[in-house]
């Protein structure tokens, strides 16, 4: 019998889709700007077809990777994104009126974006482990939100208001298929700020 391929062809497929019309975006938008100022149309074409390789070379990596390996560099990451969140704020490069960049020797990233890839992983683990208690308030979805609410909140701040919204609708989403529904989703009127829960959160996290 043959075995069956676990790599999803339609989704690689789209992702190379998607990976070209960014490119095609990228050196449509820039070309002009990028000639007047570094005297060459492709300069921004190369330099988002270099970290779309980079991307793609990890993505293919992870395919790979056992990913309940990834379990143990949750917390570690979660702490080391709530740090440049931080740190951005008083060292970032301000652009466009928000501080939003770090910039690591040649480096330059955005925080927000690995806070963005780290949540989605620590919602994911989390809704796995607290499965049964994703219909109790306090022991399940409270410290998840909590935690979602910080990050958020670092991130609006910079300012940055799209990123937060994203983050917020995704997650959200990940919880609901996660179970925390019906019960839950009603207890979040007028209990999410009480002071008694927040004692809790260090030893249910």
């Amino acid at each position: 019998m043959k075995k069956k391929s676990s790599v999803d062809l339609a989704l690689l497929t789209l992702v190379f889709i998607l990976s070209g019309m960014g490119l095609v975006t990228v050196y449509s938008s820039s070309a002009i700007y990028a000639l007047d100022k570094y005297g060459s149309s492709t300069y921004f074409l190369w330099r988002q077809l270099a970290w779309t390789a980079i991307g793609l070379a990890v993505a293919f990596f992870l395919m790979s990777y056992d990913h309940k390996k990834l379990k143990e560099w949750i917390k570690p990451l979660l702490f080391l994104s709530g740090f440049l969140l931080i740190a951005v704020l008083f060292v970032g490069r301000r652009v466009g009126g928000a501080k939003r960049w770090l910039r690591i020797g040649p480096i330059g990233f955005q925080p927000s974006e690995f806070a963005k890839l780290v949540l989605i992983l620590f919602v994911a683990s989390y809704c796995d482990r607290k499965q049964s208690k994703m219909q109790n308030f306090q022991k399940g979805l409270l410290p998840l939100l909590v935690v979602l609410g910080m990050i958020c909140g670092l991130i609006f701040i910079q300012p940055d208001f799209g990123t937060p919204a994203l983050i917020i609708v995704t997650c959200l989403t990940m919880i609901f298929i996660g179970g925390g529904q019906a019960q839950s989703s009603r207890s979040l009127r007028g209990r999410f700020c009480s002071p008694g829960n927040l004692g809790r959160l260090d030893q249910t996290l």
